[in-house]
């Protein structure tokens, strides 16, 4: 099975899509590393269509992707680029991530909330990671609703509507979630 022939010779690649490719993984595991490999690759057309694959995966079968979580937090924080950071922000909001790399997530995600250069897409991604991550961390949730509130006033439309979800999970007594 050509995985990667099947992505990027297909006309249009969405959601319904990524299901396939990903029902298709999950019934041969062996291809799993060199889609990884793939996603990760200079492809960006193949990235990019990837994404719904690894969502897909995310979402229905989050533990093949164990494997790879600190492959995909390592490609997160030390890449530059947009789509990258974006569609890996976009996965981890849906998984639960080790504990190992809950002290990198946080930071990096702070740090995208901080920056005044970063997309706005990856900035609404960083908010769901940190909602998610911030259930075992429960003094965070201060900041994380600070940081947000302060943005609002100057926020486009999907930024204020994301933040504002999460302010008000924040602000509720019990689990985020």
């Amino acid at each position: 099975m050509d995985i990667k022939k099947t992505i990027i010779s297909s006309d249009s690649f969405g959601s319904s899509e990524g299901k396939e490719i990903a029902l298709k993984l999950i019934n041969s595991p062996a291809s799993l590393p060199l889609f990884i490999e793939g996603f990760l690759g200079d492809d960006i057309r193949y990235r990019q269509r990837a994404a719904w694959v690894l969502v897909a995966l995310a979402n229905n079968h989050e533990e093949v992707l164990n494997p790879y979580l600190k492959i995909l937090s390592a490609a997160l924080l030390n890449s530059s680029e947009d789509s990258v950071k974006r569609n890996i922000l976009r996965i981890f909001q849906h998984i639960t991530l080790p504990q190992s790399i809950h002290e990198q997530m946080i930071n990096y995600c702070f740090e995208v909330l901080a920056s005044k250069e970063e997309a706005i897409a990856i900035q609404v991604f960083a908010m769901s990671v940190l909602k998610k991550l911030i259930t075992n961390y429960p003094e965070l949730r201060r900041e994380l609703s600070f940081i947000l509130e302060e943005r609002l006033p100057y926020a486009s439309a999907g930024y204020k509507a994301r933040a504002k979800t999460i302010i008000t999970a924040l602000n509720k007594k019990g689990d985020l979630q």
